[in-house]
């Protein structure tokens, strides 16, 4: 047997994908739920969303922290790596 988890983030009613994950030799190696239960949860929280930078063209990762972050002061998800954000602010703060 395979056993995989696919990963969706819910956001601002859009699904984002997170990518699929194999969990089969992981989960052999348990014998109880609640073990398999924790492990699948710790998966979901510490899983990084990939974006690519609308100014660079560079990869970048938002933690699942972050995007409850944005999502809680219902802001979008950044489109711009963090190097980016911070140059396109110093320039608004210098013209």
């Amino acid at each position: 047997y395979e056993y995989s988890i696919i990963l969706d983030h819910l956001y601002n009613d859009s699904y984002y994908s997170l990518g699929e994950v194999s969990v089969t030799n992981r989960i052999l190696d348990m014998t109880d739920l609640v073990g398999i239960v924790d492990y699948i949860n710790n998966l979901i929280k510490n899983h990084k969303l990939h974006r690519k930078c609308s100014d660079c063209g560079k990869l970048f990762n938002l933690t699942s922290d972050e995007v409850k972050f944005y999502k809680s002061k219902d802001f979008e998800l950044p489109k711009r790596c963090k190097s980016c954000r911070s140059n396109r602010k110093h320039n608004k703060l210098i013209n």
